[in-house]
């Protein structure tokens, strides 16, 4: 398992604050309970925050990568010459079942540059789609932000004709 810099300098950093703190306890004997005191408790801290950071580093390997399905996958019209060709399956599952509440048929989604946003083209109409705030919903098209309606208009107006 590849090993993590971030989790090694900050253990490395907590002992030897620790360390530091009781060579200067000793030598300022007047402070003592304080230098000491301190230097133990920052110390732990970054001590703590590399064992986090060892722990999720564990939890990502054991993970593994995270599964991206190409567009043309769940996709009836490719997309092609765009740097927005994979699409999450998680994302997919989301969108498609989002549309079969809708009693619509799903033919096309189309990955945006812009994050948890995908355009979907049903049988009925076209839709903008946000997957964020853990309920995909779509997005009446009198919402659109500028950008969005820029990308539609631009990219994607032609795949939807």
């Amino acid at each position: 398992m590849k090993t993590n810099n971030v989790a090694k300098t900050l253990h490395f950093l907590g002992v030897l604050t620790i360390i530091l703190g009781l060579i200067l306890s000793i030598f300022f004997a007047v402070v003592l309970p304080l230098i000491l005191l301190s230097s133990l408790i920052f110390g732990a801290i970054l001590i703590g925050l590399a064992e986090i950071i060892k722990l999720l580093q564990e939890i990502s390997h054991k993970l593994g990568p995270e599964v991206v399905v190409p567009l043309q996958a769940v996709s009836t019209l490719p997309f092609k010459n765009s740097p927005y060709h994979s699409i999450f399956i998680e994302d997919a599952n989301q969108i498609k079942a989002l549309i079969s509440r809708r009693n619509e048929t799903l033919e096309s989604i189309f990955p945006t540059p812009y994050v948890d946003f995908h355009f979907v083209a049903t049988n009925k109409a076209y839709h903008l789609v946000e997957l964020g705030d853990f309920v995909p919903y779509v997005i009446p098209k009198e919402r659109w932000k500028p950008e969005m309606r820029h990308f539609y208009e631009e990219v994607l107006k032609s795949q939807f004709s």
